[in-house]
C-alpha cells in the first residue's frame, strides 16, 4: 500500500495560522483583565466573564456573593469552590437551598467539600444535613469541625456527645408520644435540620389537638425540607417556622414571679379588680355536646375568678407606687385539648407592661386541670379584667 502524502502548505499559510494562535492568545489575558478591572467597579457582568475565563478570586467567581440571582449565584461559586477558593464551597451550599432543598444532592455535595476544605461552617452544616438519617455520620461531621480549633477540640467533642445524646433521647421518647419531649426535639433541632424539627412540631400538634386550629395559619420562611411542601402538615410547618425564626420563643408570654397575697382587709384595699366580661370563641363548630362545652366554660371562667384575690394582690402593689393607677386588660388565650392555655396575650389600657404580666399570670393558670378540654375543635378564651381605684370612704359626721 502506497503512502498518501499530503500536499505541503506554502509558508505564508503556516505563517497566518501562527499569527492567529497568537492573536487569540495575547487576546484572552487582555480581555480578562479588562473584565477583572470591570468587575471591581461592580460591573456584575464582567465578574461571570472573568469567572469563565478563570479568574476565582474576589474580581471573578468568588464576587458573586453579591449576586441575587441563587441559581446563578450558585453556579459561580460553584466554579469558585472547585478552585478551593476559601469559604467558597460554603457560600455555593447555602446559595443552593435558598429557595429551598431543591437540589439536596448538591448541597450535601458542596457542603462535603467545604468540610474536606476544613471549612469548620461546612463541617457543622453537613453533620446537620446528616442528623435525621445518618447519626454517626453527623457525629464524625460535627468532630472534624472541633478539630479546626485544636486548642478546645476535646471541649467540643464533648459537647457534639451530649447535644446528641439529648436528641436521641427526645426522639426516643417523642415517638412514645411524651409531648414535652416531642417540642423539646422541635426545640433542639429547629436550626439544625427542619425534616428532624418537623416530627416534633406534627407529634405536638397531634398530641395538642392544634392541626385543624392552625391548618390556615402560615409564616413567611424559607423551609429546608426534602419533600415537596404539600405533603407536610400545615400545623407541624408553622410551629416548625415560628421555633426556627424565634428559638428564644420571644412570641410567647413569660409568667413572672407574683407577689405575696396583700395582708390589707377587703376595706383597706386602695383598689378592686374584677372579670368585667369572659368571651368563649370556636374558629369551627366544636363537636362535642353543648352540655359538654357549657360545663367546660363554666369551669374555665370559675378557676379564672377564684385566682382575682391573686391577680388583686399584683395591683394592690403597684398602687403603692403609682397610686392613681387604673384601667381595663384584656387577657386572651387558647386551650389545648389537654387543659393547657397557649398563646397567652395581654392588651388593654394599662400602660406599664409589668403590671400587665404580673397581672395574667395570676388570674390565668398554667393548666385547668379535671376538665374535659377535648371538645372537637380549639376554644379561644377572651377576658377582660377591670382594675378601678376604691373611692374613698366617707368621713363619719361629727357629733356633739
Amino acid at each position: 500500500m502506497t503512502k498518501r502524502h499530503q500536499p505541503h502548505q506554502p509558508a505564508w499559510v503556516e505563517w497566518l495560522l501562527a499569527l492567529s494562535v497568537c492573536v487569540a492568545s495575547c487576546q484572552r489575558p487582555a480581555a480578562r483583565d479588562d473584565f477583572e478591572k470591570s468587575c471591581s467597579s461592580g460591573d456584575r457582568t464582567a465578574c461571570a466573564r472573568a469567572c469563565e475565563l478563570g479568574v476565582y478570586g474576589q474580581t471573578g467567581c468568588m464576587a458573586a456573593v453579591h449576586e441575587k440571582d441563587p441559581s446563578r449565584r450558585t453556579t459561580l461559586l460553584t466554579r469558585a469552590c472547585e478552585a478551593k477558593q476559601p469559604r467558597a464551597c460554603m457560600l455555593a451550599a447555602e446559595a443552593s437551598v435558598q429557595l429551598g432543598m431543591g437540589n439536596a444532592r448538591l448541597y450535601e455535595k458542596l457542603l462535603s467539600r467545604a468540610c474536606d476544605q476544613l471549612d469548620k461552617q461546612g463541617c457543622e452544616r453537613l453533620g446537620d444535613y446528616r442528623l435525621l438519617d445518618a447519626r454517626e455520620s453527623a457525629k464524625r461531621a460535627y468532630e472534624k469541625a472541633c478539630s479546626v480549633e485544636p486548642g478546645r477540640a476535646r471541649a467540643c467533642t464533648d459537647e457534639v456527645a451530649e447535644r446528641l445524646g439529648a436528641i436521641d433521647q427526645a426522639r426516643t421518647a417523642c415517638k412514645r408520644d411524651d409531648l414535652a419531649a416531642c417540642e423539646r426535639l422541635l426545640a433542639l433541632t429547629a436550626p439544625k435540620n427542619h425534616d428532624l424539627a418537623f416530627l416534633g412540631a406534627e407529634a405536638a400538634c397531634r398530641l395538642r389537638g392544634l392541626s385543624a386550629h392552625y391548618r390556615q395559619t402560615e409564616l413567611r420562611f424559607s423551609y429546608k425540607l426534602r419533600k415537596r411542601r404539600s405533603t407536610y402538615d400545615r400545623c407541624g410547618l408553622f410551629l416548625l417556622a415560628r421555633t426556627a425564626t424565634d428559638p428564644d420563643r420571644s412570641f410567647e408570654f413569660h409568667r413572672v414571679p407574683l407577689p405575696e397575697p396583700t395582708a390589707r382587709s377587703a376595706r383597706e384595699r386602695r383598689g378592686t379588680l374584677t372579670l368585667a366580661d369572659f368571651r368563649f370563641v370556636f374558629r369551627d363548630a366544636p363537636s362535642a355536646q353543648p352540655e359538654q362545652v357549657a360545663v367546660f366554660k363554666a369551669g374555665v371562667e370559675k378557676r379564672i375568678r377564684e385566682r382575682l384575690e391573686l391577680a388583686e394582690s399584683c395591683y394592690e402593689q403597684h398602687l403603692g407606687l403609682y397610686p392613681e393607677t387604673r384601667g381595663k386588660l384584656d387577657a386572651s388565650f387558647i386551650i389545648d385539648k389537654l387543659g393547657n392555655p397557649l398563646e397567652l396575650r395581654a392588651a388593654g389600657e394599662l400602660t406599664d407592661p409589668t403590671l400587665s404580666a404580673c397581672v395574667v399570670t395570676a388570674a390565668i393558670p398554667e393548666s385547668f386541670p379535671g376538665l374535659n378540654a377535648d371538645l372537637g375543635s380549639i376554644a379561644r378564651v377572651e377576658a377582660t379584667l377591670d382594675l378601678q381605684l376604691k373611692a374613698p370612704a366617707a368621713k363619719a359626721p361629727r357629733t356633739r
